[in-house]
């Protein structure tokens, strides 16, 4: 653990010499000033520059996950000025000769939220400065960590939440996990990711459409993100549904001939079902200690011996500011999809065995009627043998001694031929009897 961090009462603690010491946040607007007009200035120096050709780039590996791939995706949202603002680049929301004190107001009641997609490193860590974000928040955000979590400081909590992208390649899907980090403060959140996401669109839309009607809140700004997320596993949950349902029905009817392909449709489905829960189950420790945290402060609300202002009781009243409800109600979600996802597992295994059973079925039946065919095979060569023998025996070319060698008759020929169809009708019945070979037993 870095030194100065320690854990008290199931919250992060941070001391040592970081800054600020204060338990609020406070804004460095002289920072962010500072990033737009190093943006600006970099326009402007862009501008001059000639437009590079073919041969002038050159390929580079990443070596941290802010190198962006993609344009930068800047998007505002302030409850102050009531609209939403989006650009690639900080300056270009139009924040340049205005005061940034409106749109980032501390308090509160007028929430903001700075969502950045594709951010570089430099924007990430003059970002953290104006909003003092601490050193080991940032280290996580610039090395892309990976483990869903959430982590509390001394005035904002910071997660970590993945998503998925459905990458098809041919006929099969693939999801892409990629992470959203949010960092909450009483007064506004700050959003970073290294993708495009549709997340942070929808959680906009939402609030479009509903900020006249609820208390829109950093806490309810993460909800919603939260809940946008988990509503995207539906789609690919109800399509493996489909699926699962489907190899139920063809464990039975399946050609031996397609058995590989079906075999590789069942793994493929399992695999996305595995995937589907590892993504999913770490929302439930994000949940718990989210749901934890707002029992927390509903507790020292209520145990606060000053009596509540009539604007508490409105806002309390409001709808949007109980985010315990919308939590217990994500957390439903989470817990019937992860159970979908545990039947779909155990009805894939039970079909991948059912299937394996039915093939072993069949190749052991295969594998009887081989014998029986060769057992039959063995006694119909062992009966002719012999017969070919006798046939031998009274076709040799002597003359002398021979019983009916002077008589010019067909009786020696018939003697001969019933003798044989009766010694072979005798030897056919004993192994009849003495059961060397019996059916061979169905497949089914």
């Amino acid at each position: 653990m870095e030194p100065g961090r320690t854990r008290a009462a199931g919250k992060l603690k941070i001391g040592g010499n970081w800054k600020p010491n204060t338990e609020s946040l406070h804004i460095r607007f002289d920072s962010l000033e500072q990033l737009l007009v190093s943006e600006e200035a970099a326009q402007d120096i862009e501008a001059e520059l000639p437009r590079p050709t073919d041969h002038d780039y050159t390929r580079k590996n990443p070596t941290t996950a802010c190198e962006p791939r993609r344009p930068q995706r800047f998007a505002l949202y302030s409850s102050s000025s009531g609209s939403i603002l989006e650009g690639t680049s900080f300056i270009e929301l139009g924040l340049a000769g205005q005061d940034l004190r409106h749109f980032f107001s501390q308090g509160r009641k007028n929430a903001w939220w700075l969502d950045v997609q594709n951010p570089s490193e430099k924007t990430v860590r003059q970002l953290s400065s104006a909003f003092g974000i601490h050193h080991l928040t940032v280290e996580d955000i610039v090395t892309g960590e990976c483990g869903e979590k959430i982590e509390g400081f001394p005035f904002y909590y910071f997660t970590c939440v993945r998503s998925f992208h459905v990458v098809q390649t041919g006929s099969h899907f693939e999801y892409e996990p990629y992470n959203i980090y949010v960092v909450v403060f009483d007064e506004g959140a700050l959003s970073f990711t290294f993708t495009q996401s549709e997340h942070s669109t929808h959680v906009r839309d939402r609030i479009e459409l509903l900020k006249d009607y609820l208390s829109i809140s950093s806490d309810w700004i993460f909800y919603a993100l939260l809940d946008d997320i988990i509503d995207s596993f539906a789609p690919s949950i109800t399509l493996i549904e489909r699926q699962v349902n489907e190899i139920d029905d063809q464990v039975y009817t399946t050609r031996a001939d397609d058995m590989q392909a079906f075999l590789r449709t069942i793994e493929d489905a399992r695999r996305r079902v595995l995937s589907l829960i590892r993504l999913l189950s770490g929302k439930t420790n994000i949940l718990r200690t989210f749901g934890n945290h707002h029992s927390e402060e509903s507790e020292a609300s209520e145990d606060a011996e000053e009596k509540p202002t009539e604007t508490d009781l409105q806002r309390y009243k409001s709808p949007g500011e109980d985010i315990r409800l919308y939590i217990d109600d994500v957390q439903d979600h989470v817990t019937t999809m992860m159970s979908s996802l545990s039947q779909f597992e155990g009805l894939l295994s039970r079909s991948q065995n059912n299937y394996l059973a039915q093939l072993s079925i069949d190749n052991l039946a295969g594998v009887y009627r081989l014998n029986d065919f060769l057992g039959k095979m063995a006694v119909l060569t062992s009966v002719l043998s012999l017969l070919n023998f006798i046939c031998n025996l009274f076709g040799q070319n002597v003359n002398g001694g021979v019983s009916f060698y002077t008589n010019n008759t067909y009786l020696p020929f018939a003697l001969i031929v019933s003798g044989e169809a009766v010694l072979a009708a005798v030897l056919f019945y004993l192994v009849r009897r003495s059961r060397w070979f019996s059916t061979a037993p169905s497949a089914h």
